[in-house]
């Protein structure tokens, strides 16, 4: 018996067609289509693995080097920052401030509101510090 007369007695006993489970052969077919697909995807899936793990170490790499040369003193990254200078002025430690401490100092030191009530004003300064420079 050939596979279409088994299909087609199959379907007359059980009134469908045969599933995939017992259909062997449109199973195996599905099966050398997968693995066909599987193997034709498979390399280039590899590829791009093991380009991301190579970069995850490469990143890594240059992440523990830098911190190497911040504790031995020789980062040159922010040679040209004033926060990186030897000697800190006034004016550099006002550059090297988050916005957070700028705001804090300001207040601290009356510049914002002199009788410290007026918290819509520090609001407002805490808002133009964190807005885009002109």
């Amino acid at each position: 018996m050939n596979y279409r007369q088994w299909k087609k007695s199959y379907k007359k006993r059980y009134g469908c067609n045969p599933s995939t489970m017992e259909d062997r052969s449109r199973a195996s077919k599905e099966l050398a289509k997968t693995a066909s697909m599987v193997i034709e995807v498979l390399p280039k899936v590899v590829k791009s693995v093991i380009n991301i793990i190579a970069d995850i170490f490469d990143e890594t790499g240059k992440g523990f080097m830098s911190i190497a040369a911040d504790m031995r003193g020789e980062n040159d990254d922010g040679a040209d920052e004033p926060c990186s200078k030897s000697v800190i002025t006034n004016a550099d430690r006002i550059r090297c401030m988050r916005d957070e401490e700028l705001l804090d100092f300001l207040v601290e030191n009356e510049a914002i509101c002199p009788d410290n009530s007026y918290q819509d004003q520090i609001t407002a300064w805490e808002t133009w510090l964190q807005s885009e420079a002109e």
